[in-house]
């Protein structure tokens, strides 16, 4: 048996790497909703920082620098943004699970689904290890299935020119809706929408406020003295700090351990590898730059509501820091080939993260001090 909801066999390109972002700006267009990428990433929050300290069940007792370039739950942060009307599920994935979501297939009604898009892109053998538990759910619209070839339709970008809805293995992607990761899990849940014409009108009318709203909260993330949302699902996240003052606590604690390098305690070389590609692994998350050219690009690009030539302005130079986390992020990547140094990596590392912090620091007070 095959069935597949009308509106998804032609899709727009890609236009950000994090798949929430395409999911959102499909399932909307589905239900007569025209938001690019660009509003739905600065609604969902944008750019952001959090700080912590992470403890993983495999290595009792070792601490390790956890941070994020985005908000934590970037799904739940939009839809309570512009008051989405849905309910959330939690779908088993046995047999009686499918037949749920099978039928919310057969009425053409299309479900968010949270899951590890390892399955797809690299196999299940692509979440297996230590640090391959490392990773955030992804999410998808499913819009079909073909029982017989066992196939699966989602909007799943893999390359960024694709047009049409990916078709991949039905057994997979079911089993990818329940993998564990750290530090949340997809545990089967899904989104259903529930839109009609008085939200469409609502959400057209109130667009404008919504956005300004979403853009002065991200300034304050960033400014202000809050404390990280609790991550604790799958590992333990302590002593969570966002915005400069993540970036702040993330610096002293980096300068603490490069003074402790360059003493004569024993140096575990393994650990700090894996402390560095750990800090890395979670905030190049969706975004090659840190979502700061994304940031960038949609501050540009929503700017007409605001001021022009001060969001073209901002938004290049948000594009600009994007570049330096960039840099860091490559220098991360490279910790293995700098066991020999240790203290000065770190100290090169510092360096980078120190210039981020006050750039940052400007060009989100010049954002807020628009906004007012």
């Amino acid at each position: 048996m095959r069935k597949q909801i009308s509106g998804f066999q032609s899709i727009p390109e890609r236009e950000m790497l994090d798949c929430r972002i395409t999911s959102f700006r499909e399932i909307l267009r589905y239900y007569g909703i025209r938001l690019d990428s660009a509003p739905i990433f600065l609604l969902a929050g944008g750019a952001g920082f959090q700080f912590g300290h992470l403890a993983l069940p495999e290595l009792a007792g070792v601490k390790f620098w956890f941070a994020g370039s985005s908000v934590p739950d970037l799904e739940e942060e939009f839809m309570n943004r512009i008051s989405l009307p849905r309910q959330k599920h939690r779908i088993a994935n046995d047999p009686e699970g499918w037949e749920t979501i099978k039928g919310f297939t057969d009425r053409d009604t299309p479900l968010l689904i949270m899951f590890d898009s390892r399955y797809i892109t690299s196999g299940p053998a692509g979440g297996e290890g230590l640090l391959g538990k490392l990773y955030n759910p992804s999410m998808t619209v499913f819009t079909g299935y073909d029982t017989e070839q066992e196939e699966a339709y989602i909007v799943l970008h893999q390359t960024d020119r694709q047009s049409e809805v990916l078709v991949t293995s039905l057994p997979e992607f079911l089993g990818s809706r329940h993998h564990v990761t750290i530090p949340s899990s997809p545990e089967g849940i899904c989104y259903e929408l529930n839109i009609d014409a008085s939200y469409r009108e609502w959400i057209k009318t109130e667009y404008p406020q919504l956005l300004k709203n979403a853009l002065q909260d991200t300034c304050e993330r960033m400014l202000g003295k809050g404390k990280m949302e609790d991550l604790g699902a799958g590992a333990e996240i302590t002593d969570g700090v966002q915005g400069i003052s993540g970036l702040d606590r993330l610096i002293a604690e980096m300068e603490q351990y490069a003074s402790e390098l360059t003493g004569t305690g024993v140096f575990n070389a393994k650990q700090f590898v894996v402390m560095f590609l750990i800090l890395r692994g979670n905030l190049e998350m969706g975004s090659y730059t840190c979502s700061r050219a994304e940031f960038g690009n949609s501050l540009q690009k929503v700017g007409g509501l605001f001021d022009p030539q001060a969001f073209q302005e901002l938004g290049q130079e948000f594009i600009e820091a994007g570049g330096l986390w960039r840099s860091v992020m490559r220098q991360l990547y490279n910790v293995r080939f700098r066991t020999q140094d240790p203290a000065a990596y770190v100290g090169e590392i510092i360096a980078i993260f120190r210039q981020i912090r006050d750039k940052e620091q400007l060009l989100f007070t010049r954002l807020n001090n628009i906004l007012q």
